[in-house]
């Protein structure tokens, strides 16, 4: 009798205490991963490499976006294909001052999109996506932070992929 006591006790309390300690001593933290942190090699259709973290040049920043701080998600048509009410679902939950977006394009018709787009030849646009934002098929979504640093790739027209953007967009202005 007394050792069901004593095995009820410690089949209740071992959790408890495991609990607590966590609770207390513990850090439940999620990192964000920056890619290409050890460099880029080259490639025959880009031609540059680097040994340090690549960061998306100031030049191509400027040209798509407003302002040098916060978040930046870079989406490309039509790699997202023609549903981009996912994207727009993400950009309309944060203010301006947190998170720019901009849609680059090189298809001349004009995506369904209150997104700002921008037309780039087809030789601009095959070097700016592949080789500044590095994006490669099925992923059409790009994150960045506020020091160019590429954050995450995401595939633009799934729900749960753009839920995880969410998820790391709020990490990001939160802690970075």
């Amino acid at each position: 009798m007394n050792k069901k006591w004593l095995y009820l006790f410690l089949a209740l309390a071992l959790p408890g205490l495991i609990f607590v300690f966590l609770k207390k001593f513990g850090k439940n933290e999620f990192a964000l991963p920056v890619y290409f942190e050890k460099g880029i090699v080259a490639d025959s259709l880009c031609g540059f490499s680097s040994n340090t973290v690549y960061q998306v040049p100031d030049s191509t920043i400027a040209k798509y976006f407003s302002w040098k701080s916060g978040a930046r998600v870079v989406v490309v048509y039509p790699f997202v294909k023609d549903d981009l009410s996912e994207v727009e679902r993400i950009g309309s939950k944060y203010s301006k001052e947190e998170l720019e977006m901009a849609l680059l394009s090189g298809i001349p018709n004009n995506p369904h999109s209150t997104l700002p787009v921008q037309f780039l030849d087809y030789n601009q646009f095959g070097i700016t996506v592949h080789c500044l934002f590095r994006v490669q098929e099925p992923w059409s979504v790009v994150l960045l932070d506020n020091e160019n640093k590429i954050r995450g790739f995401y595939d633009g027209s799934r729900r749960d992929e753009m839920d995880r953007l969410d998820l790391e967009l709020s990490i990001l202005l939160k802690k970075y």
